[in-house]
């Protein structure tokens, strides 16, 4: 990834910066102009995406924590991921919907996931904590603990945010399919969980 700061102007001031170095030219670019949410939402889900700590992000984009926690809970209101305001749940809903760009294909083959590593990431997916799902799937902690490891290990991920988007990464999710909207010729249409 070569970066030129001068290709990337500042939009809305510095507040992509802390991404030039982290996403490719194409993801950058396409991130720096979607619509749906504010630039600052955008920003911020991405580097939880990335791995990156609500305090980190809180730091590097100068908002606080409490504005931070406002930003992704109205961007929950937006997309209306199944889990509310579950990190995981609202980075899986925004690359579903295509709010945010698919990050880049990971050039390695995916990791083959064992049923219990699949439970794991769908509930990180759909914002269910691992003690909600040890009890909903009658399994014990140490099990879920493990398997929730295993998982971040074989994705690479260092936080289950991060696992998801290296599940997009590795092709393992798809899009939501599209489609033609009503009246319009060769338009493609999103279908959107507010519509």
């Amino acid at each position: 990834m070569s970066k030129n700061l001068a290709a990337f102007p500042p939009l809305g001031g510095y507040l992509f910066l802390p991404l030039v170095d982290r996403l490719d030219d194409d993801e950058l670019a396409q991130l720096r102009a979607a619509p749906t949410l504010i630039p600052e939402q955008r920003v911020a889900i991405t580097m939880l995406a990335l791995g990156d700590s609500q305090h980190h992000v809180a730091v590097d984009l100068d908002i606080g924590r409490p504005r931070l926690q406002e930003l992704l809970r109205s961007a929950a209101r937006r997309l209306r991921p199944p889990g509310g305001n579950a990190v995981p749940a609202l980075v899986n809903a925004a690359y579903k919907y295509e709010v945010l760009p698919a990050p880049a294909p990971e050039t390695a083959q995916a990791p083959e996931l064992k049923s219990a590593e699949w439970e794991v990431l769908h509930a990180h997916t759909i914002g269910l904590s691992l003690r909600s799902l040890q009890h909903s799937r009658g399994r014990r902690r140490h099990e879920v603990g493990i398997a929730h490891q295993y998982l971040l290990g074989k994705l690479h991920a260092r936080t289950t945010a991060h696992a998801v988007r290296r599940a997009w990464e590795f092709g393992i999710f798809g899009r939501v399919p599209h489609s033609i909207a009503p009246g319009a010729s060769h338009t493609v249409a999103r279908r959107m969980p507010w519509e």
